[in-house]
């Protein structure tokens, strides 16, 4: 089979006086490459990552290590860069912040599980804060 990133569920609520946005997406048979994009207009220009969950649920490798950016393929030595998760693990639940700026409208990223072998599943949610907190 081929990598599939299910269509992202985009919410957006208002909680103390800022843009919250929820996204929720699954992949499978992804490999250290797959790339998961969330396209939505509502996602903000300016804003803060402030919580991202991922589970490793299926697959030969044990650990994923999410990175993010406003391009695709992000590295960190180039300007599209937005953060990566420190620490690999089979089930990802990080506060800490990631800021960005400039997005438009498209989110990139891979969850990067720790072999190369095209056959992990992860389910991920992230949210995210408009503005710089």
């Amino acid at each position: 089979m081929a990598y599939t990133q299910s269509t992202p569920t985009v919410k957006v609520t208002m909680e103390g006086g800022r843009q919250v946005v929820r996204i929720s997406f699954t992949e499978t048979e992804a490999s250290s490459t797959s790339e998961w994009v969330v396209t939505d207009w509502r996602l903000p220009r300016m804003g803060t990552v402030v919580l991202y969950k991922a589970d490793l649920t299926a697959g030969t490798g044990t650990t994923i290590q999410p990175k993010m950016g406003r391009a695709t393929n992000p590295t960190v030595d180039t300007q599209n860069w937005i953060g990566q998760i420190s620490a690999a693990a089979g089930a990802i639940n990080d506060a800490s912040p990631l800021r960005f700026a400039n997005l438009a409208g498209v989110l990139y990223g891979r969850s990067t599980p720790n072999n190369a072998a095209a056959d992990h599943s992860v389910s991920t949610e992230i949210t995210i804060i408009s503005g710089v907190i």
